[in-house]
Formats: structure tokens, sequence, C-alpha cells
């Protein structure tokens, strides 16, 4: 059966241009967003060990703080003096990671291996998971041993809500500023403002105001830090939207806010206790100093169970991030083009070599009537 020029030159034109569509694939592989959603889903199922983490400079940012903030000093001194140490801190990790940034020449991989370095959900899904096991088999002098290293509250004193609150707020806390807010700024500044987020949360960590020594050095570094969470609080909020009464938990947030020492931190613990019906904040104590916090949230004292209901919220809440991100560069992205039907070539003819439109009509040999 002899083939119909029309339908081959339509099949033709239905023919998807796979170059182009490998193309695009590339193109959407180096988006901010696909590269972050990379690195997160890395982080989140690779077993990492904590040497892979910024926190590992924790103890050496305290060892240099030991030389600047010495004792018998003025307080604007060590107020000057945490600022110093703080600015020089983020000046050379910040020129290390622009030059980092300027030789790759905008690699993705180097992106994603550094966000590995930077994003911490691992270890406080670890802390969390042990910490729920251990108040379910009512073992609170093992639960009391797996919080403490990371929170600076004093444990020996907590019964098992206790622990239960201070986990919640310890992992609210971690998630939001370590994890969260990293995501946040690494869209906003890339690299850069990864490391800068990250940098702050490990600094305000290791000068910590709650501590007497560094009531007065740590300020800068707990402002700072306070001040990186505005944008990432304002990224939460919207991720809330889709929760169980997003409004009462935006109102319990700004009474956090404005209630709480630290505000942004406030805001989001009142936020989060608020949307799982939980209390958070209250009374705690501090290198033998009872500090009382005001009560945050929701109405009902936190359980073990709670614990595991925090991390999936704020794990739901960092998926729901991540789509609007991804939503979002694919809208603003002008590198995409659409898939389009690859168009049958058109072959030009020369002028004196076009044949003549009646002879196409006459049959060979007729003649014209």
């Amino acid at each position: 059966m002899e083939e119909n020029p029309l339908e081959t030159l339509m099949a033709e034109g239905l023919r998807p241009d796979f170059n182009l569509l490998a193309e695009q694939l590339t193109r959407l592989a180096a988006l901010p967003a696909t590269e972050l959603t990379l690195a997160v889903l890395l982080e989140m199922l690779l077993p990492l060990s904590t040497l892979w983490s910024l926190s590992r400079l924790t103890p050496t940012f305290e060892d240099l703080a030991l030389k600047v903030n010495r004792e018998g000093r003025m307080q604007s001194q060590r107020y000057f003096a945490g600022f110093m140490l703080c600015m020089l801190i983020l000046l050379v990790i910040s020129l290390l990671t622009a030059l980092l940034t300027a030789l790759s020449y905008g690699d993705g991989i180097v992106s994603v291996l550094l966000l590995l370095f930077l994003l911490r959900l691992n270890p406080v899904q670890r802390l969390i998971t042990s910490l729920s096991a251990a108040l379910d088999r009512d073992e609170k002098k093992s639960a009391r041993r797996i919080l403490q290293p990371f929170v600076l509250r004093q444990t020996a004193r907590l019964s098992a809500m206790g622990l239960a609150k201070a986990g919640c707020e310890s992992a609210v806390l971690r998630l939001f500023g370590s994890w969260f807010a990293v995501m946040v700024w690494f869209l906003l500044l890339g690299n850069l403002g990864a490391v800068l987020m990250a940098l702050s949360a490990v600094l305000s960590e290791a000068f910590n105001v709650k501590r007497q020594r560094y009531a007065t050095f740590g300020l800068f570094a707990a402002r700072l830090n306070q001040a990186l969470l505005i944008p990432p609080a304002l990224a939460l909020t919207v991720t809330m939207l889709v929760s169980r009464h997003p409004l009462a938990a935006i109102r319990a947030g700004l009474e956090g806010f404005r209630s709480y020492p630290m505000g942004i931190s406030g805001y989001v613990l009142a936020l989060m206790g608020k949307s799982l019906g939980i209390s958070l904040g209250g009374p705690r104590y501090y290198e033998d100093v009872l500090c009382r916090y005001p009560r945050l949230g929701g109405e009902r004292d936190p359980q073990s169970h709670d614990l595991l209901r925090v991390l999936r919220r704020l794990r739901i809440n960092g998926v729901l991030f991540l789509g609007l991100a991804i939503a979002g560069n694919l809208c603003l992205s002008e590198e995409l083009p659409a898939i389009a039907p690859k168009e049958p070539e058109s072959v030009t003819v020369p002028a004196g070599e076009r044949p003549d439109p009646l002879e196409e009509l006459l049959p060979q040999g007729g003649t014209l009537i």
C-alpha cells in the first residue's frame, strides 16, 4: 500500500524533539530549588556522621571566646569583643564560601555537598526518636542522658512531662534554625546565604546568652540570629496556612513574639505549640538559676508522642516549602522553553529550479485544454 505523504508529514510534525527535552531536564536540574531538594533528601536519608557538620566548630569558637571575653571587663567592652569576634568569623567563612563558589563556576554538585554540611535534620531525628522511646519505656534517667547534650537547661529535676516539653522546644528551635531557615536563605542568597544562616545558628549556640559568662558577650550573635530568622519565620507562616486553625496559630505566634525574650524564637514556639495543641515555655533552671519564661502555644502539657508529632509537622512544613520553591523557580525561570513538537525541515528551492504549478496539476504528457 502506497504511503500517504500527508500522513507522513503529520507524523513527523508530532514527533517530540528529544534533544530539547534533554536540554530542559538539564536546566531543571540546575535550578536552585532542585539542588536544594536533592540535598535535603540526601541529608534526610543518608546516615551521615556528626563530624560532617558545621556545629563541630562550636568548641573552636568557644576557645576563641575565652581569649577575648575576660573577667573584670566592662559590659560595653564584652559586647564589643563579642561583636568583633563574630564579625571576624563571619568575614573569614564568607570569603571562603565566595571563593569556593567562584572556583566551582556555580556547579550544582558543590552546592549540594555544601548543603549536606550545613543542614541538620538527621541529628534531631535521632534525638527525638531516642527520647520518645525512652519516655515510652518510663526510663527517665536514660531520657535525661539523651537530652542533656542538646539543651542548656538542667535536666536533673525534670519530670517525664518536663523532658517531653524540653525535647519539643529543642526540636522546634533546632529544626527551624538549622534546617528550615538554611533552606530559605539558600534560595535567597545561594551558598553564601545558607552559610550565613547556619553559622549564625552555631554562633548563637556557642555564645548562648543564657550562660552567665556570655550574657553580654553573646548579645550580638543572638540578635544577628534573630534578625536572620525573620524571612524563614514568614515562610513558615505561609506553610502553616494549610494546617488546622492557622489564624489561631498565627495569633498565638504574635503573642509569643511580644512576650518571649527572643521574639522570633517565641513566635515560632507559640506558632507550633498552638498548631499541635501543646503548651511550651514555662520555668526552667539554667546554671542553678530559676528562669521564668512565659507559657506559649496550646493548653495541654506535652507527652512522649508529641515529640514525634513535632518532628512530623516540621518535616511536612519543609516539604511544603520545597514544593513552593520548585513551583516558584519554574514560574520565574525564563530559560525553560516549552516542549514543542519537532517541526518538519523546510527546503528552500532556488527560483530558477522551482516547478511550474500548472505542470504539477497535469498528468504525465497531458495538455491543458
